[in-house]
């Protein structure tokens, strides 16, 4: 009785029934699927750190290495299970050739190095995830390059400085556990172990990996408070496997909020949905359901009879959300099996999406139950006479006191006061669609935006250089700081220097840490609270390290540096996503210790060409990587870019789609609440324009505040949502760049523009209305 309840209904009320579906499909579809990307990510992560054996603590060197210290080291702790030596020919991207393109690295922001396999762990491995193998004249290159130029097997590669050169054949590509991501300006190059003994010398800088595998991993804290009592000292940042997992689960993971968070949005607009189809379901059966009471069925057998029928609507929507996020599994890790590689399938990622999609049925039938509570207050006497429930407030608004006001146009307006709650939903629906596009074009405007690099701890800036460690660091640095002072077409310029101290943390243990000393005041970064440091003895502190130690402008912290204690007064936080969000930046006039790197931000006068200058500049100083910060943040960030750009994409195309139904559902429920209205309307004279101009009213009066609100929600929520999903990277106050053209005029007119052909095209059913008695 109740399935042929349920087809009567459907082949009744085809479109509201299948608009009903359709939301409730989507949501257990992106439920199901954000499920699978995040067990899906985790899985990969996972299965690529156990077969490279990824290192738990890393830290790389320029220059010499005590190898008798570190065996010593090594000797004496408990902890350490495997260690090794990691030997590197690193070189700038400009002294490599793909496919005989000349202009390959010139603007290329990755430190490139040439290494063998490893013989113990951290193995790089090939697209099947077994350890890469490479004969001598072969090249195995990283995915991050296959994907950027496009390469083949088969293709050439040349290496060359100056009257050195050498081509050699892509054979594999490869994954590094350690420097996957776009995010990590480092990549390895496996070659033959002849290959690297000829090149050694020839080419490059030698620089070393030091790496340690534990016995336990969770004592990795332990270790690294150990490692900073060691009795050597390298020169490189430090890493471990916390950092190696955030870096490895960047992209993807943003992704993966995004989808669930537009999950969540979308079985909002279910729940509406189905309060439109369940009133709507309402007014159609309304002397049906006073005809059940008259005849004695109780309110709760009725409401059984309604509950069943959207049961079985919800549970057939949801199984086949679920159904078809199980068939789309492959295309929606495809880019992750990529980068991590294929995890096998287990029965714990498909439980795991099933219990998403049940949960969003469950959400749904509570939610119906709510709704179903008004059949108590439908009166059989009332029904049964009238067949219409329609309770309007009474409010007093004349005509003749707004004689400019086309009748039409006064007619709507009124309904709206009238009927305020009737159109609550749909000024819900319009405020939730709005906010889903408006946030997603201006979060993508921001990162597409150079002010976006503040987010990395760097300076916004017309031309960065960084001058990376090396044995002529120094003098590199004296060089091109002495040009720069001395180009009239410089206006500003500001070095700054990273080297490694030590940092007392909350446990009372020194450990290591990245410190950046210099000018802060011309290219501040992006402070939340405080001020840029200024004076001798002054630090700010990224984010997470402000959040790890809790200190706050104000505090004091205690430095190592060199073997003497500073101790440093905090005067802001900024925000930083690099180095594992995890940085310092201080001025300390007396520093003069070894330094990891400079970088160097210059803005230049008004009518200079950057881009020549930046050409000029790389001709002159060929061992530094020259680039304008557009370019650096492509590099960084241009993976998450293009994964925003497509989501984007398919949030305007499923607002435009989730607007257009609803407001058909909406208006199929109001135009059968009004059917005898307009049927009188009809007859007393006004054409079918007229109506139309009345219902479009409604809902351009509807849709404005909507939008209204909507943008208002997406520059402030929406702002706040998505600080709250970068915080965990080191971001937590993102502050949208606004392109005024899209965010305040296109996305509104579409919106509105979709709104009213959608309304003229459902109120053409008003012509049936004209006999209606």
């Amino acid at each position: 009785m109740i399935l042929r309840m349920v087809k009567k209904d459907f082949l009744r009320n085809k479109a509201a029934i299948m608009t009903l579906f359709l939301f409730i499909f989507l949501s257990s579809l992106f439920a199901s699927a954000g499920s699978f990307m995040a067990a899906g990510l985790t899985g990969a992560v996972k299965h690529l750190f156990e077969k490279s054996k990824v290192p738990h603590f890393v830290q790389m060197n320029s220059g010499g290495i005590d190898r008798a210290a570190i065996s010593r080291f090594v000797s004496e702790s408990r902890l350490i299970s495997e260690v090794q030596i990691v030997e590197m020919i690193s070189m700038g991207s400009r002294n490599i050739l793909f496919n005989g393109k000349e202009e390959t690295g010139q603007n290329d922001i990755m430190d490139i190095s040439l290494v063998r396999q490893n013989k113990d762990f951290d193995f790089l491995l090939t697209l099947d995830n077994s350890p890469v193998y490479v004969e001598k004249g072969k090249i195995a290159v990283p995915v991050y390059y296959m994907q950027k130029e496009n390469l083949k097997k088969g293709d050439k590669i040349r290496i060359y400085d100056g009257d050195f050169s050498a081509d050699l054949i892509i054979s594999d590509f490869i994954r590094d556990a350690q420097m996957n991501p776009a995010i990590i300006h480092s990549k390895r190059f496996v070659i033959n172990d002849e290959d690297f003994h000829s090149m050694r010398t020839k080419i490059g800088k030698s620089e070393q990996l030091l790496e340690f595998r534990l016995d336990d991993i969770s004592s990795l804290g332990e270790f690294r408070t150990e490692y900073g009592k060691a009795p050597f000292r390298l020169n490189g940042p430090v890493i471990d496997h916390s950092l190696f997992i955030l870096l490895n689960s960047i992209t993807d993971g943003i992704i993966t909020a995004a989808v669930i968070l537009v999950s969540i949005i979308i079985n909002i607009i279910a729940l509406l949905c189905l309060s439109f189809t369940v009133l709507a379901s309402i007014e159609e059966d309304y002397r049906e359901i006073g005809t059940m009471k008259a005849i004695g069925i109780s309110n709760t057998e009725i409401k059984k009879i309604y509950a069943v029928k959207y049961g079985v609507i919800s549970a057939v929507g949801c199984a086949s959300g679920y159904l078809l996020s199980v068939f789309l599994k492959g295309f929606l890790l495809s880019d992750m099996s990529l980068y991590m590689g294929k995890v096998p399938s287990g029965a714990a990622e498909y439980i795991f999406a099933a219990f998403a999609s049940l949960l969003i049925f469950f959400m749904i039938m509570l939610f119906c139950m709510i709704i179903l509570k008004k059949f108590r207050k439908i009166s059989t006497v009332e029904a049964l006479r009238t067949g219409i429930k329609d309770k309007r407030k009474s409010f007093r608004m004349n005509l003749k006191n707004f004689r400019l006001l086309n009748p039409d146009i006064f007619l709507g307006i009124k309904d709206i006061l009238v009927r305020f709650k009737l159109y609550r939903l749909l000024f819900m629906i319009f405020f939730i669609c709005s906010f889903l596009v408006i946030v997603p074009v201006n979060f993508l405007n921001t990162i597409k935006s150079p002010s976006f690099i503040v987010y990395t701890g760097a300076a916004e800036s017309d031309i960065r250089i960084d001058i990376q460690q090396s044995a002529k660091i120094e003098e590199n640095f004296s060089d091109i700081i002495a040009y720069i002072k001395n180009d009239a077409d410089i206006k500003e310029v500001s070095p700054v220097a990273t080297s490694r101290v030590q940092i007392l943390n909350a446990d009372g243990d020194y450990e290591d840490i990245d410190i950046e000393t210099g000018d802060f005041t011309i290219f501040p970064a992006g402070y939340i609270k405080g001020k840029v440091p200024v004076n001798d003895g002054e630090a700010a502190l990224s984010y997470l390290n402000s959040k790890e130690t809790g200190k706050n402008p104000g505090d004091k912290i205690i430095l190592k540096i060199d073997d003497t204690i500073k101790e440093m007064t905090v005067t802001g936080v900024y925000q930083d996503i690099t180095n594992g969000g995890k940085t310092v930046k201080a001025v300390i006039k007396s520093r003069d210790g070894e330094k990891q790197r400079y970088v160097i931000n210059i803005n230049v006068k008004e009518g200079t060409d950057i881009n020549k200058k930046i050409a000029s500049y790389k001709k002159i100083f060929p061992e530094a990587k020259i680039t304008y910060p557009e370019e650096y943040m492509n590099q960084t960030m241009g993976e998450t870019v293009k994964y925003l750009e497509n989501f984007t994409l398919v949030t305007i195309l499923s607002a435009s789609g989730i607007l257009m139904l609803m407001t058909s559902l909406f208006l199929k429920m109001l135009l059968s609440k009004d059917r005898f209205e307009i049927s009188i309307l009809r007859r007393i004279g006004l054409s079918v324009r007229n109506i139309k101009i009345q219902y479009v009213t409604r809902m351009i009066s509807v849709i404005i505040p909507g939008i209204l609100l909507g943008t208002a929600a997406a520059n402030t929520a929406g702002q706040k949502i998505t600080g709250i999903m970068w915080s965990f990277l080191g971001a937590a106050e993102i502050k949208f760049v606004i392109d005024p053209l899209q965010g305040y005029i296109l996305c509104p007119v579409v919106l509105t523009a979709i709104v009213v052909i959608t309304t003229l095209q459902a109120t053409n059913s008003v012509k049936k209305y004209e006999m209606e008695k």
